[in-house]
């Protein structure tokens, strides 16, 4: 039997129709496949790499397929393939390729040995796979993994902010910045770059342009409304329409920033401040899925701070306590310690029979005296209590203010010795709607601290006035008066300016407290003006019916 041979030109065909099937195959596949010589030269890239990259043949062929790689994984993926050369064996490793809009995304790298007839290596055939939404989402559990740890370790609130800064720039950023609201006004506390060269740079940026609460977009924005914002894409362009400050646009083109997230912290339904998120060197565009994870991590940040403000208030409540406590215990050991000497004094002298003297009944008009003051600490401390615990009631009628000042003035004039005080009375009643025990609690505190305060003596004044829709009631006196560097605090409670703490005027420091909470609760307002050494003038308003 004789077999006709094929014809050579057959052949050839069908070899050339086998390798045209192949390619298609090949240029079909979504992975990005390519083949190396033994020589190092760039053999083949299928389609998929010049529609991921956006390069032509000729620059990959010139470049090579690592010219795409992250500069920062670059190193590993040189290591794998140097080892992988010197044993002639495959390797994998996952590292990021330069996509053709700049941005980076994970693959999975997988390089095999092409070996001849003679078992030496032709070739090098490799493959990527993405893998960037797995790696991403790994990614993402680490992050806030890291996160909790990070934000466990302090329970101070900058602290804790310079944490999630540099924790961002580490992993999602770039470029970070964090602001708080600080009474009513935006203040930028922190700001980290993902490169120490351009540290400067971020730094001119928070100290030379602080965040505009005007501003319709951005942290105001934010901050106002409780809702995040991203721009997945930040050009020159884009900078030179929305930036009208030529130096600021000018600063924000030098950061190279590329995309931008502003995340706001929320607490329990409250705004705390706001985290703004930026890519730069990185290329990185901003997602959904990188805003949910930013979203995470704000509302991680914000209950590290809402637990930070928490220890904080109980720490202060705590010093506060312990500093009431020592007040209390030596305020109230002096006026005891005079009644308990002057009460056995008395009882001796009437146990063993002896008619009372001159000095025995002073020691019980001293004793009255002390028993007074006690009583008046309690009834300070039990207003204390009832304001902390949102108890302290206002019963509401109808008080003739002029009058009820008269009536205090007249009773305590005769318990001074070197004070004269004035009382000047307008001529017709003074009506307001408030609680009259309250109102001349209110006088008697304040009529008090000028008579305290005022240890040499002088001319106290009292006076009321009807001014733009309310009582106008001032108490002046001419005596210490009060550090400018305490007037802000004098409302608060146990505080005590520092030139009174002589043991000739003591207090608990919670009286202009607990007056303060009176005049508030009954709508009005109180304030003081003073110059150390002249005197001091309190002043409270309420509104008139």
């Amino acid at each position: 039997m004789t077999v006709s041979a094929t014809p050579p030109d057959e052949v050839e065909g069908a070899l050339r129709r086998s390798e045209e099937r192949y390619r298609m195959l090949v240029d079909a596949v979504p992975e990005l496949l390519w083949a190396r010589t033994s020589d190092g030269q760039e053999a083949f890239f299928n389609q998929s790499w010049f529609a991921f990259t956006g390069l032509s043949e000729e620059e990959l062929r010139s470049s090579g397929w690592l010219s795409v790689v992250h500069p920062r994984d670059r190193p590993l993926v040189e290591s794998h393939r140097s080892h992988a050369h010197e044993i002639a064996q495959a390797y994998a490793v996952e590292a990021r390729f330069r996509r053709y809009d700049g941005s980076y995304c994970w693959h999975l790298v997988r390089v095999t040995p092409l070996r001849n007839d003679d078992g030496g290596i032709g070739a090098w055939f490799g493959s990527a796979i993405d893998i960037d939404d797995r790696k991403r989402s790994e990614e993402a559990r680490g992050f806030l993994a890291e996160a909790g740890k990070v934000l466990a370790t302090s329970l101070d609130y900058e602290t804790i902010l310079a944490s999630v800064a540099h924790l961002a720039v580490s992993h999602l950023a770039d470029w970070c910045a964090i602001d708080v609201v600080e009474d009513s006004s935006i203040r930028r506390l922190v700001v980290a770059h993902v490169d120490p060269a351009k540290e400067h740079l971020a730094q001119r940026l928070r100290d030379g342009y602080p965040p505009d609460s005007t501003t319709p977009r951005g942290v105001a924005r934010a901050l106002a409304t409780g809702e995040p914002e991203m721009i997945p894409e930040i050009s020159d362009a884009m900078l030179a329409t929305s930036v009208k400050e030529v130096e600021l646009r000018d600063l924000l083109i030098a950061l190279g920033l590329r995309s931008a997230m502003v995340v706001p912290m929320v607490a329990h339904g409250q705004v705390l401040g706001a985290i703004s998120f930026a890519t730069a060197e990185s290329g990185r565009h901003y997602s959904q899925a990188d805003l949910n994870l930013a979203e995470d991590l704000a509302s991680r940040a914000a209950l590290a701070l809402d637990n930070a403000a928490l220890y904080r208030r109980t720490q202060e409540a705590v010093h506060e306590r312990e500093l009431l406590l020592s007040v209390a215990s030596h305020e109230l050991k002096n006026p005891l310690a005079s009644l308990l000497g002057y009460a056995r004094l008395i009882h001796g002298r009437l146990a063993s029979g002896k008619a009372p003297t001159d000095k025995d009944r002073y020691g019980l008009g001293l004793i009255v005296d002390q028993g007074e003051r006690l009583s008046r600490m309690l009834d300070l401390l039990l207003d204390l209590s009832r304001i902390e615990a949102g108890r302290l009631v206002i019963e509401r009628a109808p008080v003739d203010l002029g009058a009820l000042i008269g009536r205090v003035v007249e009773e305590l004039k005769p318990t001074l010795d070197v004070h004269t005080m004035t009382y000047d009375k307008p001529a017709d009643p003074v009506i307001v709607t408030g609680d009259e025990l309250r109102l001349e609690q209110v006088l008697r505190n304040l009529i008090g601290n000028a008579v305290k305060y005022s240890p040499a003596g002088g001319p106290i004044l009292v006076r009321i006035r009807r001014n733009d829709g309310q009582a106008r009631v001032e108490v002046r006196d001419h005596g210490l008066g009060i550090p400018a560097d305490a007037v802000p605090h004098l409302f608060q409670r146990f505080y005590r300016a520092k030139n009174i703490g002589s043991p000739t005027v003591g207090g608990l420091g919670v009286g202009l407290y607990v007056v303060k909470e009176i005049i508030t609760r009954h709508g009005g307002t109180i304030d003081v003006r003073s110059i150390e050494g002249e005197g001091s003038t309190f002043t409270f308003c309420l509104p008139l019916p």
